[in-house]
C-alpha cells in the first residue's frame, strides 16, 4: 500500500498538481492502514485536477496501481467517485 501512495504522490509532484503541505502525512504513517480511507483519499485528490482528460488519466493510473498492489475497489465506482463516467 505505501508503495501505491509514493507512486502516486510521484505522479501528483511531476504533474505539477497543487498539494497542500502535509497532504501525505497520513499515508506515509500508516503504509497498511484502512484501504478505503485510502481510496477516498485518492478520490479526493483526483476530483481536484480540473482537466478532466487529465483526471482519467489519473485515475486509471491509479485502478492499475491498485490492481498491481492487490487493493480491491470497483473500477465503475472509483471512475464515477472521480467525477468520470
Amino acid at each position: 500500500m505505501k508503495r501505491i501512495v509514493e507512486n502516486f504522490r510521484d505522479f501528483i509532484v511531476s504533474a505539477g498538481i497543487h498539494q497542500e503541505p502535509g497532504a501525505w502525512k497520513l499515508y506515509s504513517a500508516n503504509p497498511r492502514g484502512n484501504d478505503k480511507e485510502m481510496i477516498e483519499g485518492v478520490i479526493d485528490i483526483i476530483r481536484k485536477v480540473r482537466d478532466k482528460s487529465n483526471r482519467n488519466d489519473i485515475a486509471t493510473y491509479m485502478l492499475d496501481k491498485f490492481k498491481e498492489e492487490g487493493v480491491e475497489v470497483d473500477p465503475v465506482e472509483f471512475m464515477e467517485s472521480c467525477g468520470l463516467s
